[in-house]
């Protein structure tokens, strides 16, 4: 399955593991919010703002974002003689 990949040729030291447990344990705990950008005006967008929400594809999106998407589309698939 891994082929012919090799570990680290050297040990990892346990003051490694113990630094990679605590920096893990700070992003963990941490009360920011993770940046994340909206997949229709590339802004960033906070989980926990009340105006968003995901696309089909599970990708974040501010709720006004998405609501122009789908009527852009909706426009955009209808005949000519039919669009405003």
């Amino acid at each position: 399955m891994w082929g012919n990949r090799r570990g680290p040729e050297e040990p990892v030291t346990r003051e490694a593991l113990d630094r990679l447990k605590a920096a893990l344990t700070r992003i963990a705990r941490s009360k920011r919010p993770i940046p994340l950008t909206c997949s229709f005006c590339h802004n960033l967008v906070a989980l926990e703002a009340r105006d968003t929400c995901a696309d089909e594809n599970g990708q974040p999106i501010h709720a006004d974002c998405y609501v122009q998407r789908v009527i852009a589309s909706i426009k955009a698939s209808a005949p000519p003689e039919n669009r405003a």
